[in-house]
Parts: C-alpha cells; sequence; structure tokens
C-alpha cells in the first residue's frame, strides 16, 4: 500500500498543514458554499412596474362564488380625529361581518362578494408585484402616517396579500388596523 494514497496519509497531511493554510481552506469551502446557495436561491421579480390601486365597491360587477368565515375589521368613529397633532394614534371601533365560505377562496374574493351584497361595505386594495393585493382602505380609513390594515388569519398574522392569502370554512380573518414595524 502506497503511503500517498491511503485515507490514513491524507488525514496525516491535513493535520501537518500550518493553521493559516487550514483556514484559508475552510474559508474557501464557505464562500464557494455561499456562492453556490447564492446561485441556486430563488430571485424576486425585478420590475420596474409601480403599484397600481385598485378600488373595489359594490357597484362594479364581478364574478365571485358564495362564500363561510367570519371577517373581522375595524371601522373609524366619528372621534377618529383629534385637534392633537400628527402624532396621535387613529382611534377605531371594531366592526365584526359574518360572511359564508362555503368552499377554499381568497380573502380578496370573500371581501368583493361581501361588498356586492353590503353597499356600506367598501374598500380598496393596492398590487404589489409577486406579492398579491394588499388592503389600502377600508370604509375610508386609509393607510397613513405608519398605520395599515395588517391582515390575519385565525390569529396568525398572515405573510401572504388578500388576494393570495386563502381562507376555508370556519376560519376567522381579521383585518386590523394598527402601525407598522
Amino acid at each position: 500500500m502506497s503511503r500517498g494514497n491511503s485515507a490514513r496519509a491524507q488525514g496525516f497531511l491535513f493535520v501537518l498543514m500550518r493553521p493559516y493554510k487550514i483556514l484559508i481552506t475552510l474559508v474557501a469551502i464557505a464562500l464557494f458554499g455561499a456562492g453556490f446557495a447564492y446561485l441556486i436561491a430563488p430571485r424576486p421579480e425585478a420590475t420596474d412596474r409601480r403599484s397600481e390601486a385598485v378600488s373595489r365597491s359594490p357597484h362594479e360587477k364581478i364574478e365571485t362564488q358564495e362564500t363561510v368565515a367570519t371577517l373581522k375589521e375595524s371601522q373609524p368613529e366619528a372621534s377618529a380625529v383629534s385637534d392633537a397633532g400628527a402624532n396621535d394614534v387613529p382611534v377605531v371601533q371594531k366592526q365584526s361581518y359574518t360572511i359564508p365560505v362555503l368552499s377554499e377562496t381568497t380573502v380578496f374574493q370573500t371581501m368583493e362578494a361581501y361588498a356586492e351584497t353590503n353597499v356600506e361595505f367598501t374598500f380598496s386594495v393596492r398590487e404589489f408585484s409577486g406579492l398579491g393585493f394588499f388592503i389600502e382602505d377600508i370604509g375610508g380609513l386609509k393607510n397613513r402616517d405608519g398605520y395599515y390594515w395588517t391582515l390575519f388569519i385565525n390569529n396568525t398574522l398572515s405573510e401572504k396579500g388578500v388576494s393570495t392569502a386563502k381562507v376555508s370554512p370556519g376560519d376567522i380573518v381579521e383585518l386590523r388596523y394598527q402601525k407598522g414595524i
């Protein structure tokens, strides 16, 4: 058996390497691994397209499926704005709607169906490329001053927009108007 080709001899050579050579070898392996991970990682869509706002009101004719969940959202009180200044926290009154959902659908489709049957329920959305629609306004209360409509499904913050977040029968959907991170 040749000394240069055996696994034991190769391990012995690694031990005899100087510490800086070992460090350089480990750094090179780490850089190679990081480069490979970068190459195989999914890339977000690169577009210069601006987000576009889409208004949804009960007057638009949209085909929707009959939808059973509870949609909770906040509406502004009459005293939502005070004289103290721009640092005020908007005061909102909790408003709940029960909407039947008979099969899996999106939050957006559920809201559209409800807006068709309830003239007082209005909302608008903004499309973000690759993420879908996000709520911009509900009942006249718009995203502003660091406060946003945030989607929760079964008391868990959704990482998706209303157009991609799925809701099933029995789910509890909440749109909370709260300070953004």
